[in-house]
């Protein structure tokens, strides 16, 4: 499920597996790093911006440094975009030098999805933890209010001449 794409230190592709074919479309004999971006449709995730072929994390790994994307989108044939996880690696020769770019890619959609659902999820804990507080709060005004009432006036009745029985009755609301 892995992408794999490996050019040249010219920019050249090399080498796509079935993968990266798949998701990428690759068009090997017709593709050089420089048209990478705009010919495959590359979007900064969430925006209608391209990602800027310098950005590309092969483009990094051409110039000798190990990079990483999880804000990079495909766009397919059909329009729909796909969200990508690509990291990417410089390939060293025996002298130190870049002889190769690998790129590995991976579709992230379902992860998306997952992180979404989870902030849904959150979100409506929170609002139900507010609410749920709320109520007790209101509740808990709404009750001692006319409880201390209940409390006071049961006091001033105890205060005055009582049977037995109905001075038990009155302590017994009071306490």
């Amino acid at each position: 499920p892995v992408g794999i794409f490996v050019v040249d230190a010219g920019g050249s592709p090399y080498y796509a597996n079935a993968a990266a074919e798949r998701l990428g479309r690759w068009l090997l004999p017709n593709i050089r790093i420089e048209t990478l971006a705009e010919v495959h449709q590359l979007y900064v995730a969430g925006t209608d911006q391209l990602y800027a072929v310098a950005d590309l994390p092969i483009v990094r790994a051409l110039a000798g440094e190990s990079a990483t994307a999880d804000n990079m989108e495909i766009r397919q044939p059909d329009g729909a975009r796909i969200p990508l996880d690509v990291r990417a690696s410089p390939i060293f020769d025996d002298t130190g030098a870049v002889e190769f770019a690998m790129a590995t890619f991976s579709d992230i959609s379902e992860r998306k999805r997952f992180e979404v659902q989870l902030r849904v999820a959150r979100d409506e804990a929170l609002d139900a933890s507010r609410a749920k507080s709320a109520f007790l709060a209101t509740m808990s005004h709404e009750i001692r209010t006319p409880m201390n009432g209940v409390i006071g006036m049961s006091g001033l009745l105890i205060d005055t001449e009582l049977t037995p029985r109905q001075y038990e009755y009155a302590d017994a609301v009071r306490r």
